[in-house]
């Protein structure tokens, strides 16, 4: 089989050293490219699979990256990257880029892993592969929130985790979502006032809701089912009792979906 081909998009020499890196180390063939120019002129020369790009380019607006490279190759995978810039927050321009089109979504720093999942998992959908369901994971405990991820992984989930659901949101494209596990007492946003128009905007995306033990928690949990979770689940779990949550939340969601009227 043939090595899978990349184009690494990115102005910075140091962070592009630091990235082909990492992707050679998996296989892939990279080219690279430090301007939106040289981009597009690698994309019409070569046959590329996957293209990593920073969104803010010497040559490029930022929020047209994405419709610019996916323009000359519709058929390639985007992955869109960055920190922000020229007074643009990261978070609009990767909306931006969700919205044109980018199959993946990375906030500048990254952990390695993180870029590697998605490596992994374009190399299954290039591959052919069924498309694995994806979880967000919403705790404020950062211990909770690998506990879990690695259950929902080796439970065959693709998983990702956010301090609070505003930060998960905006960087995990909710068309590539099928559930959320929330801690109701999460920071940020309290999930029991938002899970109305959350469940109204995001529909077919099944919400887990937890609560640790303690004062209140039936009926927390029960305040939770009435809101639109489709599964109120009590800390602490066992990890089977995690995946079954998150297995009948998705069934549960995706049959609301088709029982809602078509606008």
């Amino acid at each position: 089989m043939s090595a899978k081909r990349c184009l690494l998009i990115e102005h910075s020499a140091g962070q592009a050293m630091a990235i082909m890196r990492m992707i050679n180390s998996i296989g892939w063939t990279v080219f690279a490219a430090d301007s939106m120019r040289t981009a597009l002129y690698t994309l019409s020369t070569e046959s590329i699979d996957l293209a990593l790009t920073e969104l803010v380019l010497p040559d490029s607006a930022g929020k047209d990256t994405v419709s610019s490279l996916m323009e000359r190759a519709p058929n390639c995978i985007i992955a869109a990257m960055t920190a922000g810039g020229e007074g643009v927050g990261p978070g609009e321009l990767l909306a931006a880029a969700r919205s044109q089109g980018a199959a993946f979504l990375l906030r500048k720093p990254f952990l390695a892993e993180r870029l590697l999942e998605v490596f992994a998992e374009a190399t299954r959908r290039l591959d052919g592969a069924p498309r694995r369901e994806h979880v967000l994971v919403v705790d404020g405990s950062e211990a909770v929130r690998a506990v879990c991820i690695s259950t929902l992984k080796s439970a065959g989930f693709r998983a990702t985790g956010a301090e609070t659901i505003d930060e998960g949101l905006e960087f995990v494209d909710p068309q590539d979502l099928d559930a959320v596990v929330v801690d109701m007492r999460a920071p940020g946003t309290k999930v029991m006032d938002a899970l109305p128009d959350l469940k109204d905007v995001l529909p077919g995306i099944g919400f887990v809701l937890t609560r640790s033990a303690g004062f209140g928690v039936d009926r927390d949990l029960r305040r939770a089912l009435k809101a639109g979770a489709d599964v109120a689940l009590p800390k602490p779990y066992q990890p089977q009792e995690l995946v079954s949550a998150v297995r009948k939340g998705i069934v549960l969601a995706k049959a609301a979906l088709a029982r809602r009227p078509t606008p």
